[in-house]
């Protein structure tokens, strides 16, 4: 799961996110250290830091990441989709990775009832959610 935030004082942008396996468990927790959208915003690169959980200790981590949209031919119509790449520095490893707009309708077949996106700041929910996703299957109401 990944979200942004704008900082009007600053007037910057800081991307935060966790990473889960099927069965919710976290992979990885992160935070935006820089981030850079594209003129038109369909793209956008961002420098983090970490900690990975995958081992049997957590491990600080750092790296990058880039992914841009796909523009479903309208400009008025959002884009939903797109690819992304995550580069761990101190892993040598790199990921590639899609992306998926999340709407309220999405969200409620996902999970067999209607949510408010604004409840997604909740972890149990953000953690069922991207159950539903890995597994391939809709949630039980």
């Amino acid at each position: 799961m990944l979200s942004f935030h704008y900082d009007q004082q600053g007037d910057t942008y800081r991307a935060k996110g966790q990473a889960f396996d099927s069965n919710g468990k976290v992979l990885g927790d992160w935070r935006s250290t820089q981030v850079f959208f594209s003129t038109g915003a369909l793209s956008v690169s961002y420098l983090w830091e970490g900690t990975s959980f995958k081992g049997k200790a957590p491990v600080e981590t750092e790296g990058t990441t880039s992914w841009s949209v796909q523009r479903a031919g309208s400009r008025r119509v959002l884009p939903v989709s797109g690819r992304g790449q995550v580069l761990h520095l101190k892993q040598d490893q790199t990921l590639n990775f899609r992306v998926q707009r999340l709407t309220e309708e999405w969200v409620g077949e996902l999970l067999g009832r209607r949510v408010a996106l604004d409840a997604l700041v909740d972890h149990g929910l953000q953690m069922e959610l991207a159950v539903a996703f890995l597994r391939g299957t809709r949630a039980r109401p």
